[in-house]
This record gives structure tokens, C-alpha cells and sequence, in this order.
């Protein structure tokens, strides 16, 4: 009899302690809070999303069918329960395609892209529009330069100025602001990344151009905090590649990233070679290194790994090289911080007509997935396109499925496990 009053007592302890450690890790996986889904009625185009506090904003460029199928811009803002509050449709009669979009500490909302009509006289240019909390348009402007240039990537500084990265086919003559000048001279004949920088009115403060010798075409655009111990607080990144029938040494599809100063001249830049066709790449940081993740084709597969570049004091130098195991085949679409300091990536794992978002997030030289096909209702084909985290610390992704014909949008809301920040941590741009 006294054997079981023991028994009993013990045997309840270990279910509670089971049920405790069970409620536990079941609370510290990532759940798909809600998923929302709209059609554009086109394949090829893809999504940008940003957070207003809790709201949220997905950019994302379709065909205007009542229009003579010219490509417009579409902006959708869903509440934090994934209710749709509006859609605007921003019409000009013109080819217009969107990039970015970014939030202001006003909650406008900030749109980089490109305008023109291919096989016309009108040429394909810059596009930075702002509007309302609500929708409307502020204000619009177009940057005319004599040749293709696209916006690729819209973020915001604390003091409320406006930074877009593209790339663009420079010529010996730059019709633009008279007041802004470009820190160096283009190279006749082939593309070149750019970064420009404007008040909140849109009027171009300054430009600057980096040229690696090749065809260089923009990826990413990183804003660090002033007291990142490093000799510049921006980075821009980009895919090069050789020009045709010129001979040079390096390999095709190179990485490459320019560190830039408060006044956009140039302190340092680096070429990546992973080894293989470098096909992608998207920026973070992590404690004192510059985060890369690298997209590679390898073989008929791609993979992503992560590249860790100490920027600290005068060393510059490769820190660490991690591959994301995952996944077979993967490709990473976009970074940000989490309220850990962690990096977050979202990706496609496969490809078509098989692709399935993916997300995973790295801390400590270990990679953690939070977002596989099994957590969202996929379709034939999924493309992941952008990443943003809320307020709360949700992530907010985007990205297009394609079934046939049929194009449509997927909205995610993704909760993740709760992580201790480290203290003092700096958080910019949480809500990008």
C-alpha cells in the first residue's frame, strides 16, 4: 500500500513535467497565423511588402486589362488580422513597373520602380512615388536618364530621406538634378549599379555610381546604425559580370558590395567568388559583420549560404562561410533582422514547376527553419519575393504562386518563437 501512495505521487510529477516540456516546445515553434491570397491576372510579376507598425503594405506590379494591358502599379493594406482595408491601382497610360515599397514614421508609403514604354521614345526610368496613409498620391517623380534604369530597392534613414538603389546603362551625359553629381566617372557601354538619395519631398539630394569593370547589376540596399563600428553605414550590392568580348580573369557572376560613407563616397569594396555561377544576392548584419546570403547555381540545383564579412575597425575580410543545409535546392529572395538581432531569410526551395517558400532564420553560426510548405496551403508553384517583421516581432511574407495561366499573390503572417534580445541591441528599420 505504501508502495503505491509512492507510485502515484511520482508517476504524476513526470506527466506534468511531459505535459510542461510538450506545451513548451510547442510554443516556441512558428505557426502560420493567417494567409491571405489575390490574383493578379498575370504571371512573371513579383511582390514587395512593409509594415506600418502593425498594418501592412504589399506592392506588387499587374496588367492593366481595361487599359490596353499596360503593367501598373497595385498596392493592397491589410490590417493585422489579415482583413484587406483597401486596394489602389496607380494608372499613368504607361508601362509601370514596381520595385519596393518602404513605410515612413507618418505612414506614407514609399514606391521605387520604373516607367517608359519598351519600343518607343520613351525609355524606361526611375519611378519614386509617395503616398498616403490611405493611398493617394503625394507627390510623383521621374528621374530622367538617357538610357534603361531601374529602381530595385526603396529604405529609409531616421531623419526621414529617401534612399533607392537600380542599375542603369550609363552614357558621357547624365540629364538629371543639376545639383547632383556623380562621384565617379561611369564606363562607357555597360550597366552599372547606383544609389541616390532624396528628402522626403522626392527632390535628389546626391547620386553616386559604382562600377566594377563589367556589367553590374543592384540587388540590395543596407542602412546600419551610426554607431555600427565600421568605416561606412552603407552597403549596396549586385551581381557582376564580365562584358562581352573582353577578356577578363575573374568568373562570370561575381558578388560584389560597396561600402559607402555618409557622404556616398566610397571606403572599400568587395568581390565574392563562391565557386560557382553566383546568381543572388541579399544583405543583413549580424552583431560586427555584414551579412551575405549568396544564391549559387550549382550543377541543375541552386544553393544559398551565408556569408559573414568582418568590417570591424580596419579588417575586412571573410569571417565565415555557412551553407544552408536545409534544403537540396534553395534560393534566398530577401533578409531582415529579428527583434533578437538574428537574420531571417526568406527563400524557394525547388523549382518549377515544384517551388515552395521557405524561410529560415540564422543566429549563432546555426540556421533554424520557421516557414516550410507544410505550414502555408502551397500551390502548383510558389516564388518567395520579401520578408518584413511587425511590430510584434511577426513576419510578414510575400511571394507569387503561378498555376497555369493563373498568377496570384501569397500573403503569410508567421509568428515565431519568442528569443531574449541581447541588451542594447539596435534594431533599424524594423517595420521596412
Amino acid at each position: 500500500m505504501s508502495r503505491r501512495i509512492v507510485i502515484v505521487p511520482l508517476l504524476a510529477a513526470v506527466l506534468a513535467v511531459w505535459f510542461f516540456s510538450t506545451s513548451l516546445s510547442c510554443s516556441r515553434q512558428a505557426r502560420v497565423v493567417w494567409q491571405q491570397q489575390f490574383d493578379t491576372g498575370s504571371g512573371g510579376f513579383g511582390s514587395s511588402v512593409a509594415c506600418d507598425g502593425r498594418d501592412i503594405i504589399v506592392g506588387t506590379t499587374i496588367y492593366d486589362t481595361a487599359g490596353g494591358r499596360h503593367p501598373v502599379w497595385q498596392l493592397r493594406r491589410y490590417d493585422r488580422n489579415g482583413r484587406l482595408n483597401w486596394h489602389r491601382a496607380y494608372r499613368r497610360g504607361r508601362d509601370d513597373s514596381l520595385a519596393d515599397v518602404a513605410v515612413t514614421a507618418d505612414h506614407d508609403i514609399v514606391a521605387t520602380g520604373w516607367t517608359g514604354r519598351l519600343g518607343t521614345n520613351l525609355l524606361p526610368q526611375l519611378l519614386l512615388v509617395r503616398f498616403s496613409a490611405h493611398g493617394e498620391v503625394k507627390w510623383e517623380k521621374e528621374y530622367r536618364f538617357d538610357r534603361f534604369t531601374r529602381g530595385m530597392a526603396v529604405r529609409l534613414d531616421t531623419i526621414g530621406r529617401i534612399w533607392v538603389c537600380g542599375s542603369m546603362s550609363p552614357i558621357s551625359v547624365i540629364r538629371i538634378a543639376p545639383e547632383a553629381k556623380y562621384r565617379q566617372p561611369p564606363v562607357e557601354g555597360c550597366t552599372d549599379m547606383f544609389v541616390a538619395r532624396f528628402d522626403s519631398l522626392g527632390n535628389l539630394l546626391d547620386s553616386a555610381v559604382a562600377d566594377f569593370g563589367g556589367d553590374e547589376t543592384a540587388e540590395d540596399l543596407l542602412l546600419v546604425p551610426s554607431h555600427f563600428r565600421s568605416r561606412g553605414g552603407f552597403f549596396l550590392a549586385g551581381i557582376r559580370t564580365p562584358l562581352p568580348g573582353r577578356p577578363d580573369t575573374l568568373r562570370t557572376k561575381d558578388i560584389v558590395v560597396v561600402s559607402l560613407d555618409q557622404d556616398l563616397k566610397e571606403n572599400w569594396r568587395w568581390l565574392y567568388d563562391s565557386g560557382d555561377e553566383d546568381i543572388a544576392v541579399r544583405l543583413s548584419w549580424q552583431d560586427l559583420n555584414l551579412c551575405a546570403a549568396v544564391t549559387s547555381r550549382r550543377d541543375s540545383a541552386v544553393a544559398t549560404e551565408l556569408v559573414e564579412y568582418s568590417t570591424d575597425g580596419c579588417y575586412h575580410g571573410v569571417e565565415q562561410e555557412t551553407r544552408y543545409p536545409g534544403a537540396s535546392s534553395a534560393r534566398c529572395a530577401a533578409l531582415v533582422r529579428d527583434r533578437s538581432g538574428a537574420v531571417l531569410g526568406l527563400g524557394t526551395s525547388g523549382a518549377p514547376p515544384t517551388g515552395r517558400l521557405l524561410g529560415w532564420r540564422y543566429f549563432r553560426k546555426q540556421f533554424t527553419d520557421f516557414l516550410t510548405a507544410g505550414k502555408y496551403r502551397s500551390c502548383a508553384s510558389d516564388r518567395a519575393n520579401d520578408v518584413a517583421v511587425d511590430a510584434d516581432g511577426n513576419v510578414i511574407v510575400t511571394g507569387t504562386s503561378n498555376s497555369g495561366r493563373k498568377s496570384s499573390v501569397l500573403v503569410l503572417k508567421v509568428a515565431l518563437p519568442r528569443h531574449k534580445p541581447p541588451p542594447g541591441i539596435w534594431l533599424p528599420n524594423m517595420h521596412r
